[in-house]
């Protein structure tokens, strides 16, 4: 028992790792506006790079997990978080930030293939255990949006910056140390059908169009908060908190539910979480004219819907056991495209515009769009997905 607990900690731990340096800037673009003069397209500009070089590592780093093992490519993972969050402390130039990007980027990309594959070593039920895990990521959002905005407030964005790093490679020698799993000694291969079905892509769009809508929320709700809305810094940055708070609970929730219902309710579970995101956004928009106490309900609904999703389609990835890595490689790829497309066109519409408004409009309308796209997905359709080839290549 203890030892699963363990596994469990430290899986929810990779997950907050991997994204954590892309809550950091989010977190400290007030800071990095002051000191490097970053406007909000070069903000856009540093998600994108993080998010370009996740999506495009996903679709390799299977093959990783699978030479390496599940735990080395954690230890890896964690090694790069932090990495990424000392280049942050050091920088001095947009360019410098760009490549902390990059280097955290890889940690991103091998969040779920290597979470996704330890697990499936693991004996049922896994529902709690993968909602757990996924919940990670809004672990992070909640520590980075609760501490980091006060701590750079009192010791500057650097010491905070840094101190993240410190904490990434802290878990990666308890890593080291502490987890193990099996090695894989075969290459993924391609099983079931001869090609991907509708199944494949409406999973795959679904997730770039969740992807697009939060990446948006994640990048801009902090600097909406305090430019748009008058808060000061410290309680911006507790904006991606109120929505790291809503997805852990969340990311635990929809997984016991989707357990209990069963495969045949995916597309509908899929389908209300992106309406509530959408409902979420046009909340966002009633802010500005009707009061910023609508904020805090839309992050906290953002929180519930678009920041769990994925609980839900890796639970069934993992319990249908073939090629874990590879298709949680490709849905993980599939969803950062669509972080990294949203960022710079959302500043841009700001820095035209001068407001936010029309930004999370269009926000909003991707997640509707998502919401029509999982009512395409049919019955069953994870295992269809999980069976589906390996593309050509």
């Amino acid at each position: 028992m203890l030892a699963r607990q363990h596994a469990g900690s430290m899986l929810l731990s990779a997950m907050a790792a991997g994204l954590i340096l892309v809550y950091l800037l989010g977190v400290l673009a007030p800071h990095l506006d002051a000191e490097l003069g970053m406007n909000r397209v070069q903000l856009g500009s540093l998600s994108t790079a993080f998010y370009l070089t996740a999506a495009v590592l996903s679709a390799v780093t299977h093959l990783i997990v699978r030479r390496a093992g599940p735990a080395k490519a954690l230890v890896f993972l964690f090694l790069s978080s932090g990495t990424g969050c000392l280049l942050v402390s050091a920088s001095t130039s947009v360019l410098l930030l760009l490549v902390a990007c990059c280097v955290g980027g890889i940690a991103a990309a091998l969040s779920n293939p290597a979470t996704n594959e330890f697990l499936t070593g693991m004996k049922p039920p896994l529902a709690i255990l993968v909602g757990a895990k996924q919940s990670g990521v809004q672990v992070g959002a909640l520590a980075v949006g609760m501490v980091v905005g006060p701590l750079a407030g009192i010791f500057g964005w650097r010491v905070s910056a840094a101190v993240c790093g410190a904490g990434c490679y802290l878990l990666a020698i308890v890593a080291a140390f502490t987890l193990r799993s099996r090695v894989s000694t075969t290459l993924d291969a391609g099983i079931g059908n001869p090609k991907p079905g509708r199944a494949h892509w409406a999973t795959l769009g679904y997730a770039g169009l969740m992807g697009g809508g939060l990446s948006t929320v994640n990048t801009y709700l902090p600097l909406f908060s305090f430019e748009q809305l008058g808060f000061p810094p410290a309680v911006a940055g507790m904006a991606v908190g109120v929505v790291g708070v809503g997805g852990m609970i969340a990311r635990i929730a929809w997984s016991a539910v989707a357990e209990r219902l069963g495969m045949k309710r995916m597309n509908l579970l899929l389908c209300g979480q992106a309406a509530l995101a959408a409902a979420s956004a046009g909340l966002l928009v009633m802010s500005v004219p009707w009061g910023s106490s609508l904020l805090w309900v839309a992050a906290l609904i953002l929180g519930l819907s678009a920041a769990a999703w994925n609980s839900l389609v890796y639970l069934f990835v993992i319990l249908a056991g073939k090629d874990v890595g590879r298709i949680s490689g490709q849905i993980q790829s599939a969803f950062y495209f669509g972080l990294m497309a949203t960022p710079i066109a959302f500043g841009a519409v700001v820095d035209t515009t001068g407001s936010y408004e029309l930004g999370w409009l269009g926000t909003g309308i991707l997640f509707l769009i998502g919401s029509v796209v999982a009512v395409r997905i049919p019955k069953h359709s994870l295992t269809a997905v999980a069976t589906s080839p390996a593309p050509a290549g």
